[in-house]
């Protein structure tokens, strides 16, 4: 779920499922009052994933929801990576 999703985006998502009478006023406060409040926007999972080994990613925005496609280097560009630190850091002592 995004974090930044619409009261009228969630109402939405309610129907199209189809829930009717208290349960769909369970599934409406669940979803407003405790799953948007443990949701991200788009660039606050940009944002985490920045901080992380993953290369390159992509995030796709839904009415409700986002996905997240991961891609991670490979072992041969970590080792690399690690070398070039090494070598760098010889240099400077």
């Amino acid at each position: 779920m995004k974090g930044n999703v619409s009261s009228h985006d969630l109402d939405n998502l309610t129907k199209q499922m189809g829930v009717k009478g208290i349960e769909a006023l369970f599934v409406k406060l669940t979803f407003k009052y405790f799953l948007r409040k443990g949701a991200y926007s788009k660039s606050e999972m940009a944002g985490i994933i920045t901080k992380t080994a993953f290369r390159d990613f992509r995030i796709e925005e839904a009415e409700v929801t986002l996905s997240t496609c991961l891609h991670k280097k490979s072992m041969k560009e970590m080792r690399e990576s690690l070398d070039i630190a090494i070598q760098i850091q010889q240099l400077a002592l």
